[in-house]
């Protein structure tokens, strides 16, 4: 990093470079929050700007920035169809858990009338040696520096404001992948070695594609085109050592939505006409759940080596209710397919999640007939369904929200990904949330400024993460990745 050259995170969670007179400029106008993480050439690391005595400012705080209220947010249905989009910028990223200690500016001395010759020369001898043990002891505290434990905000003493959450996402700019993505096929995504990731869509309504990226760079390491005679219905990535294939699915007469699961018995499910049915090879399909209820979704599949395949989907429209269930390795019932307690005016399409010891259930409802969409989650045990979905409590109860994805850390924690805002101006935020489903730290937007973006998919593992996510143009979809870290 050259001497004049600075770096900082701006509102909008990307990383931005420049002068010092530039960044002192956007903290001195109110652009940028003096909360704002800063780098430089000396600094050996990031601190808030407020700890650095070049950004100095007289102490007064910048004018708050007023975000403009979202519009109404209607959507026909807030299954696989739905598009995508950005919103007002988010609060800025948390500072991160490692940081160096924070450098005092330097006090002026008061200034006194002069003193005797002899008092002089006793007191500038008693600096010397004061200013020596000064100066070891500060090399030492150097040598033996940790970080400060965060202090949470309630426990915080009154007349202090709030810490910070120790945690924070920090993003890298978003980058395209590919175009044209057909938009109504959901994203497929899967580890490939220690440090890259595969995506599977479709490309158009009779192709499918699929990429492998490194989960940092997102450098292109293969690319492998497939055309279907049938529609494409699904399109997932199958990875055996370091080679990536692509495995199709299309429709079949007699099972409706059919979606591969993969594994050593790799097997289909789908709807029959009576009930949730798997098939194994050329075989008729048998029906695993019995099923009435007709205005079926895609079901979405989610796979435990050690428990079986978790299977979520929708009946009866958007008025109609949440249908969840296990099955074994082989396809067999595991549990019965149960409905969640939810008791909402509708809902969209649930997305089932995995964790080391947990099992994971989201969607987008509307609480009441004149209600936006909101966030709904519920967690059980590996190998059950949750009993119960409630709402997510992820800040500003006025923004709309649909599209949830997420994906279990090793940690037990999770990362949540969602489209947020109005028509034509979606956005793509991610969010660490804990164990109990708490968030961790500030929501971070990840799709590109002025983009009308959603409809994707978050990966992890563990210690990389990735957001898959579409970008409308209007008359095509784009697909688009940003690498992301929670520290």
């Amino acid at each position: 990093m050259a001497e004049n050259e600075w770096r900082w995170v701006g509102p909008d969670g990307f990383e931005y470079t420049g002068n010092l007179e530039t960044l002192k400029a956007g903290l001195a106008e109110g652009r940028l929050p003096r909360s704002t993480m800063v780098s430089g050439a000396h600094l050996g690391g990031w601190l808030p700007a407020a700890d650095v005595p070049e950004l100095e400012a007289p102490r007064m705080e910048p004018a708050p920035v007023e975000a403009a209220p979202l519009p109404a947010f209607q959507v026909e249905d807030e299954a696989l169809t739905q598009r995508d989009n950005p919103i007002p910028e988010p609060p800025p990223p948390e500072p991160p858990t490692e940081r160096r200690p924070a450098v005092a500016a330097p006090v002026p001395a008061p200034v006194h009338k002069p003193l005797p010759v002899l008092l002089i020369a006793g007191l500038v001898g008693v600096a010397a040696f004061a200013l020596g043990g000064i100066t070891v002891l500060f090399f030492l505290a150097r040598d033996g520096d940790e970080p400060a434990p965060a202090i949470r905000a309630s426990a915080a003493p009154s007349a202090a404001p709030p810490a910070p959450h120790a945690r924070a996402c920090v993003a890298q700019r978003a980058g395209l992948v590919s175009r044209p993505v057909f938009g109504k096929i959901p994203l497929e995504v899967a580890a490939v070695g220690k440090d890259r990731v595969a995506v599977a869509f479709a490309s158009s309504p009779s192709e499918a594609k699929v990429v492998v990226l490194g989960a940092e760079t997102l450098e292109k390491h293969h690319e492998k085109r497939q055309p279907s005679k049938a529609p494409v219905a699904g399109a997932r990535p199958l990875v055996r050592g370091d080679a990536v294939e692509l495995v199709l699915d299309g429709e079949e007469p007699n099972l409706r939505g059919a979606r591969s699961i993969l594994g050593d018995k790799p097997l289909r499910i789908g709807a029959a006409p009576s009930g949730i049915a798997r098939s194994a090879g050329d075989g008729e399909p048998e029906v695993v759940w019995p099923l009435a209820e007709k205005d079926l979704t895609p079901m979405r599949v989610e796979s435990s080596d050690a428990t079986g395949h978790f299977v979520a989907l929708r009946s009866g429209g958007q008025g109609g209710k949440v249908l969840a269930g296990w099955l074994a390795h082989d396809g067999s019932k595991k549990t019965e397919l149960l409905s969640p307690e939810l008791g909402v005016h509708a809902v969209g399409t649930p997305a089932p999640a995995l964790g080391p010891t947990a099992t994971l259930l989201l969607v987008a409802a509307k609480p009441g007939a004149g209600s936006d969409w909101q966030l709904f989650a519920g967690k059980g045990p590996l190998g059950r369904v949750p009993a119960k979905l409630a709402p997510l409590a992820l800040g500003d109860d006025s923004a709309v929200r649909i599209s949830p994805a997420a994906i279990g850390l090793p940690s037990g924690r999770w990362l949540l990904q969602w489209t947020e805002g109005s028509d034509g101006a979606h956005v793509v935020k991610v969010q660490e949330l804990g164990a109990e489903l708490d968030p961790v730290g500030s929501a971070l937007r990840v799709s590109p400024q002025g983009s009308d973006s959603g409809q994707g998919r978050v990966w992890s593992d563990g210690e990389r993460a990735v957001s898959f996510f579409l970008v409308s143009t209007g008359e095509s979809h784009e697909l688009w990745a940003a690498p992301f870290s929670c520290k």
